[in-house]
């Protein structure tokens, strides 16, 4: 995981669950499944891109494993890299694997912290170098930042309150019902792990 490729998010198809059980916002924090059909796209799992999903990766780095899986309900951007979710893993999420990686990219150059990309461009950043969860600036200068970025995925689509809560909690392991965990996509309600990390 030192040089972060686009490939590195997407899907083979040898092994996926057919529907694919996608990961559904239906706030900002409370999730549900959605069983979505897919195709096979040069080997690897394609949705209709009528269902507004996003690819979601979990990159688990010691364990050198990434869980992966979709998402809808976030609106539609380029590509979002961040450290602050429950794992403390770099969570990776976005409509183009190029802007992912290179969210990705930058937030593991950081040492931690918040990307947003698109058009092969980092659009803003805030670093939280202190073990990914927290920025070296105090509140009165990060909270603006923070802002900038919401503001940003909002015009993108995003519907909920706080960017921030809901990467933190999509990987949690003790919220209903669907989240991407470290073991891959689970569901917590049922303890069933329905794809798991790769």
């Amino acid at each position: 995981f030192q040089d972060i490729q686009p490939g590195l998010f997407r899907i083979p198809v040898q092994g996926a669950p057919q529907p694919f059980p996608v990961i559904e916002l239906i706030n900002g924090i409370i999730t549900r499944r959605q069983d979505a059909s897919w195709h096979d796209e040069g080997g690897y799992v394609a949705l209709d891109p009528s269902l507004g999903a996003l690819k979601a990766s979990l990159v688990i780095w010691e364990a050198k494993r990434v869980a992966r899986g979709f998402v809808t309900g976030m609106g539609r951007f380029g590509g979002l890299a961040t450290t602050l979710n429950t794992t403390r893993q770099l969570l990776v999420i976005g409509e183009s694997e190029v802007d992912m990686a290179l969210a990705a990219r930058r937030a593991v150059e950081m040492r931690g912290g918040l990307v947003l990309a698109e058009g092969g461009r980092v659009l803003h950043e805030m670093a939280y170098p202190v073990g990914g969860l927290f920025p070296l600036a105090p509140v009165r200068e990060t909270a603006p930042i923070l802002a900038c970025i919401e503001d940003l995925l909002r015009e993108r689509g995003f519907p909920h309150a706080s960017l921030y809560y809901t990467c933190h909690f999509l990987s949690a392991n003790h919220l209903p019902q669907v989240r991407l965990t470290v073991r891959g996509v689970y569901d917590i309600k049922e303890g069933t792990l329905l794809y798991p990390a790769q």
